[in-house]
């Protein structure tokens, strides 16, 4: 065992640096590969340890002879020598979403691990950001495994019967310097609802970074009045609305049409849906149910039983930090409700109560960066339907929402959010009881302000479906 562990010292030096490993590695190319290594082999100190190489694990002794000192641990002013900029400003900016591991015990011949592990927890990830081990043994990626798809991992080899396979992760940051989680982009897509007493299937585009009309991008398969929609950054994933359980696929980058992808498990109109990049959760519903089904949004299929919402509602909004999905507002059937829901996206369970907004109210819309939720709008328990109020929260701690402002026109009727994790954006809605709406508003997500114009959509249309994808 000392004898391994030694040779894999060695072979993660020459790995992570392997430019300098005449500097200091004292062993020569013809050692035997299980030739001890000793503190003493380990000689000089390379400037820098780059951030592709850090990512793998890393043995204290090995962190030790870097250090050239004997101390116990790695302190403060070692730190900026032995780590680049790049790998430290990746790994601060996955401080609030932690670290995670995921047991399986194989099966005979298993390659594929994926869904539900040991615990139930289900295997989600973004590519880049895990480790897999073997009974305990860290496997190499690409030589060893194989996994890409943030839900599922593939041994190059087959397992034995009762073997432990493990798999660790952590949350890789969105690039850019707006913090973006891995879900959003700059493309915001705005499809179906009602205009003019009519269903709609257009879908409307336009780009978050410069305010301006939006395009027409295409066409649903169908007529979609008060849809949802889930995002993964490629691919947008509609809800259908109206009395149905369809799931259609737009191609963020590629104005067309729509594509099959598959169904729910039960039908409805005013459903809410939210993300983590990985999973779509699409939530309650017409008529006013409880249910939640989820997806994967990279796979064409149909949806899985989640778990319960908290109460039965419809016509409420959504908004999600990357881990968590919240589910704002609505209505039970008898009152417009203030209460937040909140779940774990990427863990099928019931939803949680986490506060509430500042009052009952539905056909409202939200959106999110990766640490406040923005809520504006709807219809209230006065039976008025021109509320301009703006409220938010900030999500990691479950608590009631705050005042951010006004609306410069009052929304009713679903004015759908969506978000590049810089403005917030809400589309359509109507102003009164009649006229549909073509006013596209937005504020910034992280300054409490009232809404200001962002421009128009292509048509009037209420109960529209919004979400974000990436333009390329």
């Amino acid at each position: 065992m000392a004898l391994t562990r030694n040779r894999l010292i060695g072979n993660l030096a020459n790995a992570t640096d392997s430019a300098a490993s005449s500097s200091f590695l004292a062993k020569g190319a013809t050692e035997a590969d299980y030739q001890s290594i000793a503190y003493s082999d380990v000689t000089g100190k390379p400037t820098i340890l780059d951030s592709a190489g850090i990512t793998l694990i890393v043995d204290s002794a090995y962190v030790l002879a870097r250090q050239g000192s004997a101390v116990a641990g790695l302190d403060s002013a070692g730190i900026t020598s032995l780590v680049d900029s790049n790998y430290v400003v990746a790994r601060a900016a996955n401080s609030g979403s932690g670290y995670d591991r995921y047991n399986y015990t194989a099966t005979a011949g298993q390659t594929v691990f994926q869904d539900s592990d040991n615990s139930g927890a289900v295997l989600s990830y973004t590519s880049g950001g895990i480790m897999v081990f073997y009974n305990g043994v860290m496997l190499k990626n690409t030589a060893d495994w194989e996994g890409t798809d943030g839900s599922s991992v593939t041994l190059v080899e087959a397992a034995d019967s009762g073997a432990n396979v493990s798999i660790h992760k952590w949350t890789v940051a969105g690039g850019g310097s707006s913090g973006s989680s891995v879900w959003y982009g700059d493309r915001q897509i705005v499809s179906g609802g009602e205009g003019g007493g009519s269903t709609l299937n257009s879908i409307d585009y336009f780009s978050a970074a410069t305010t301006g009309n939006a395009a027409d991008f295409g066409d649903l398969l169908a007529g979609s009045n008060a849809g949802s929609q889930t995002s993964n950054a490629t691919y947008i994933i509609h809800g259908r609305g109206g009395t149905s359980d369809v799931l259609e696929t737009i191609v963020a980058a590629t104005p067309g049409n729509s594509t099959s992808f598959g169904t729910l498990n039960y039908n409805g109109k005013f459903k809410t849906a939210c993300s983590d990049g990985t999973y779509g959760v699409y939530c309650g519903g017409e008529p006013t149910v409880n249910t939640m089904d989820y997806i994967t949004i990279a796979t064409t299929g149909s949806g899985t039983d989640f778990g319960d919402l908290s109460v039965a509602k419809r016509m409420g909004s959504d908004a999600q930090d990357g881990t968590y999905g919240f589910i704002i507002a609505g209505f039970t059937a008898t009152i417009n409700t203030s209460a937040i829901d909140y779940f774990t996206v990427a863990t099928p369970s019931n939803a949680s109560d986490f506060g509430d907004i500042t009052q009952g109210v539905r056909n409202t819309g939200s959106c999110s960066d990766t640490t406040r939720a923005v809520r504006a709008g709807g219809y209230d328990n006065t039976n008025s339907y021109n509320i301009n109020t703006i409220d938010y929260f900030t999500m990691a701690t479950p608590s009631n929402a705050s005042d951010f402002g006004d609306l410069s026109i009052g929304g009713y009727g679903g004015m759908r959010g969506s978000s590049d994790a810089i403005k917030g954006i809400f589309n359509g809605g109507r102003s009164n009881t009649v006229t549909d709406d073509n006013q596209i508003s937005y504020v910034t997500i992280q300054t409490t302000s009232n809404s200001s114009d962002f421009g128009d959509l292509t048509s009037n249309r209420d109960r529209p479906a919004a979400a974000s994808g990436s333009p390329s």
